[in-house]
């Protein structure tokens, strides 16, 4: 039987107003609804105590517009696209406790609210202020607390934003751990904060044990679906409803807390908006219906090291190895990212991350693009990217940039290993100048920028400085300015950043006095000469991609990622076409590509039959498929099965998991 709940907190009324023009007339309505400590009790009907509402409320006033780019819209999808101001009034609402079971406070630093003496099961919920430390220490015993991370932020909490999940669920975890100030939040029993509506870290208290747990409901990075649609505020109410319906038997030991349960119907309406019907008719219970079929999203332990802390170095996809990998890549590169649903990843036009360093790097140069493309800095924006050959640098970089400036970005792309002079330099840069002249950002991409020039290992390096550091290049008449640009250096012969750097830290171990391997020693003086450390001070931002080859014994994720590259090479060349069960197979598990995604195209077009289907892989002619792959081992892999999944850990999850 579910609890019957008493509810307090502040309280409003928000009036949701629209306009839109139809045939013949144009329409405007007005929505009173409740919001807050009201619109939770709204959203539990058969659970809520009756509210004692002030005669005086608050009102909101929001102007609703329909869904934003990538996202919903048309007539039943609504977001907030203006705030038009508030209606002064009371806030404060209460339910009498005799009757209930447990209680549940909405707190938004407001009016005061008064707890009374009874000694119920608390869940505190706000998104606007922390709870005191004199508060927590009377309640946290018996209480869930259930804040927004913005709350944190805002208090001064480093958590980052648009990283990755593990980064903010590591930076989290680590601050409840260490920083005094917040002592009194790892206080509580049971403590949720959520990430918009796409995550939130649960964390259980046992004596002095902290378990965290990461809970994603699709996958996205944090507020992607507001992004790409707009903001409904009332999604924080159904969340905070949602815990409500939980929150007692957990507190009661007689069950564990579900958060994907809070997160899915709360994304669900941030995805959707606001419906209009749904408005009128004022059943907001419905917000709570989730499909029994979904997936619900994914649970995932934060791994602790032995001193307590997050492992710097985990990633939630390690936790897809096996047979739930395998299937998860099938499904991928027939449905697409809907198989991605609950592992992080990123999804940037074309390009699609799953590896948490690859998620990070990417959303770091999308955010330096879009500081450059504001700036009034005149000089280039300087990226390098680094990889095995095949692994997609200079497309991962434009699809990054093209995110940031849809249709404003002028790509242009050069091979350095090719060039025979400072004249076929100055060519390119004179491209760039053209397009930044013509009004687009040109993102200048130097392939085998590390390639030797007349018998020099990196040679044209010290060629790239001026440009770099002042946005000029030579020519006949003089130095010319190349207008605003990012210069993306792709490696030939570094396949990391750490690899192409390294004659630095051998430099620094001789400045120590420490031996140094004569290979090192050498290699050291050649990269001085070639000016190697002025050119990595020029750089803003490197890259290392894995491609879809594994990197190490270790590199569970490769499968997803050869998925990726997978689908959108079949897309490019006509996705609706037919293709052997066997031939997905081999490319997906198949051995070592030695071009990387290149040889993963070219098996692909020696399938292509009369562009209806690509064929089995028995059909391929062994001396071109030869070329790319171990022609043995890539027949055994079409025919083989995917590997037996590991065994599972000893990790206790929640009830969700």
């Amino acid at each position: 039987m579910a609890a019957r709940l008493a509810i307090t907190g502040h309280a409003w009324w928000r009036r949701l107003a629209f306009s839109r023009d139809s045939p013949g007339r144009r329409e405007y309505a007005e929505y009173a609804v409740p919001a807050g400590a009201a619109m939770v009790a709204a959203l539990l009907p058969d659970q809520a105590l009756p509210v004692e509402r002030p005669d005086h409320p608050r009102g909101e006033h929001l102007r609703l517009t329909p869904g934003g780019p990538g996202g919903p819209a048309g007539p039943d999808h609504w977001f907030v696209g203006s705030h038009d101001g508030w209606t002064p009034g009371a806030s404060v609402v209460a339910t009498p406790t005799a009757a209930a079971d447990g209680l549940v406070v909405y707190d938004e630093g407001l009016d005061e609210i008064i707890l009374g003496d009874d000694d119920l099961p608390l869940l505190w919920a706000s998104n606007r202020v922390l709870p005191s430390p004199e508060l927590a220490a009377a309640v946290a015993e018996r209480a869930c607390l259930l804040l927004d991370a913005d709350v944190l932020r805002a208090a001064g909490v480093a958590i980052s934003r648009q990283l990755s999940w593990e980064r903010a669920a590591s930076d989290l975890v680590w601050q409840l751990r260490h920083d005094p100030a917040l002592a009194h939040l790892a206080g509580f029993r049971h403590l949720i904060i959520t990430l918009a509506e796409d995550g939130a870290l649960y964390l259980q208290r046992d004596g002095d044990q902290l378990s965290p747990w990461l809970a994603l409901a699709r996958g996205g990075p944090e507020g992607g679906q507001r992004q790409r649609a707009g903001l409904v505020p009332d999604t924080w109410s159904v969340m905070v409803a949602q815990a409500a319906t939980q929150f007692v038997p957990v507190l009661l030991g007689e069950e564990g807390f579900a958060p994907t349960r809070m997160l899915q119907p709360a994304e669900s309406l941030a995805r959707q908006g606001y419906s209009l019907p749904l408005l009128a008719a004022g059943d907001f219970s419905r917000w709570l219906e989730v499909d029994d079929q979904a997936d619900p999203g994914s649970l995932q332990a934060v791994p602790l090291t032995e001193a307590g802390d997050p492992d710097p170095d985990w990633r939630m996809v390690a936790a897809w190895r096996g047979a739930p990998a395998v299937a998860a890549a099938f499904d991928y590169v027939r449905f697409g990212s809907e198989a991605l649903r609950g592992l992080p990843h990123l999804e940037l036009g074309r390009l699609v991350a799953i590896d948490r360093l690859e998620i990070e790097a990417y959303q770091n140069v999308k955010a330096l693009i879009a500081d450059y493309a504001v700036s009034p800095d005149r000089r280039p924006l300087c990226l390098a990217v680094f990889g095995p050959v095949g692994s997609g640098q200079a497309f991962a970089l434009g699809q990054v940039a093209e995110s940031v400036l849809p249709g404003r970005v002028s790509q242009l792309r050069s091979t350095v290993s090719q060039f025979r002079g400072d004249d076929d330099l100055a060519a390119a840069f004179q491209q760039a100048r053209d397009a930044a002249l013509a009004g687009q950002l040109p993102l200048v991409v130097f392939d085998q920028f590390d390639a030797d020039r007349d018998g020099h290992p990196a040679g044209w390096l010290k060629s790239f400085l001026q440009p770099m550091r002042h946005g000029l290049f030579p020519e006949a008449s003089g130095p010319r300015p190349i207008g605003r640009c990012v210069l993306v250096f792709a490696a030939a012969t570094a396949t990391t950043g750490a690899d192409f750097a390294a004659p630095l830290l051998v430099e620094d171990r001789m400045a120590a006095g420490q031996a140094v391997d004569p290979g090192d020693r050498l290699g050291a003086e050649l990269f001085r000469a070639a000016q190697g450390p002025d050119f990595v001070a020029q750089l803003h931002a490197a890259i290392d991609l894995s491609g879809p080859n594994p990197v190490s014994d270790q590199d569970d994720g490769y499968v997803l990622r050869r998925a990726v590259v997978l689908r959108d090479l079949m897309a490019v060349r006509g996705g609706e076409a037919e293709v052997d069960d066997g031939l997905v197979r081999a490319l997906l598990l198949g051995p070592h590509y030695r071009y990387g995604a290149r040889s993963m195209a070219a098996i692909l077009d020696l399938a292509r039959v009369a562009g209806r289907t690509w064929r089995s892989p028995a059909g391929l002619p062994p001396g071109r498929l030869g070329l790319h792959v171990d022609v043995a081992a890539f027949a055994d892999a079409a025919l083989g099965r995917p590997p037996e999944p590991d065994q599972p850990d000893d990790a206790t999850p929640p009830a969700d998991a």
